[in-house]
């Protein structure tokens, strides 16, 4: 069984505090090392605790500090690896949310409907596997991926494109471009095994930013996008308590599906 995710919860108001580690509690691979108001007890924390991940509150009204300032203070920190932020907010302020985007890794509006302790927690169920094995690959620093060249006319690119256009997702996502590559990849090169590491290396980018941007096209296209087109642009069996496809099935799905309409498109001409 895979070590419980470590997290670390910045929020002062007591009864949304509460409603996060109620839920947590009902599941057996997060772990809520601390959970406090305060932006001075929650920066002690993370100084002597290893921490996977943080839940911050940017409205921190009641208690020393604000949201802000804390991640000002937690990137001053002498620790070995950042921990994975998800920022909760009731700002509507478009600059705060650009903001955000820089500066963590994923931020969750508590305006929206969708917003809840369960989809807090569930997404950083979701997001697990990924943030473990970015601190593996951050930590183990003899591993070495050899850079594979990039195929700027890949005979792929526009195939998969067309597939990504089916979806609704966005020309303009950093995602769309990582998931893109690691279709391609994953069709030239079936043996490899670690793709987002490979992805990473041609834009000399982290593991973990390539994994996230990935993750989260993934996470609102099955958010926003009509269920019967997810349906049929998607037919591969999804796990229910996900909900939604992970950062590997999504590629070999496509990969699958792309390398299949180009077979059958070679066979007829």
């Amino acid at each position: 069984m895979d070590r419980q995710l470590t997290v670390l919860l910045l929020e002062d108001e007591i009864i949304e505090r509460k409603a996060i580690v109620d839920y947590a509690e009902t599941v057996d691979d997060i772990e809520i090392t601390c959970a406090t108001g305060s932006m001075k007890e929650a920066l002690e924390h993370i100084s002597t605790n290893f921490t996977d991940a943080i839940i911050l509150d940017l409205d921190l009204r009641n208690g020393d500090g604000d949201g802000l300032a804390f991640l000002q203070s937690l990137q001053k920190l002498d620790i070995p690896i950042m921990p994975y932020i998800l920022i909760t907010t009731c700002n509507r302020s478009k600059y705060i949310h650009k903001k955000l985007l820089e500066d963590s890794d994923f931020f969750m509006s508590k305006v929206n409907s969708f917003y809840s302790p369960k989809a807090i927690i569930e997404h950083l169920r979701m997001m697990k596997h990924i943030i473990h094995n970015s601190f593996q690959l951050e930590v183990a620093s003899e591993i070495s991926i050899p850079k594979i060249p990039e195929n700027t006319n890949s005979p792929f690119e526009g195939k998969i494109s067309l597939e990504f256009n089916k979806l609704g997702i966005s020309h303009t996502s950093t995602g769309r471009k990582y998931l893109i590559d690691a279709i391609s990849i994953c069709i030239d090169m079936p043996q490899q095994k670690n793709i987002p590491a490979v992805v990473a290396m041609n834009h000399e980018k982290k593991v973990k930013t390539v994994e996230f941007a990935m993750q989260n096209v993934i996470d609102k296209t099955w958010r926003t996008v009509d269920s019967r087109i997810l349906l049929k642009n998607y037919t591969a069996s999804i796990c229910p308590q996900k909900g939604m496809p992970t950062i590997k099935e999504f590629i070999h799905f496509f990969a699958d599906k792309v390398k299949s309409a180009c077979t059958r498109q070679s066979n007829n001409d």
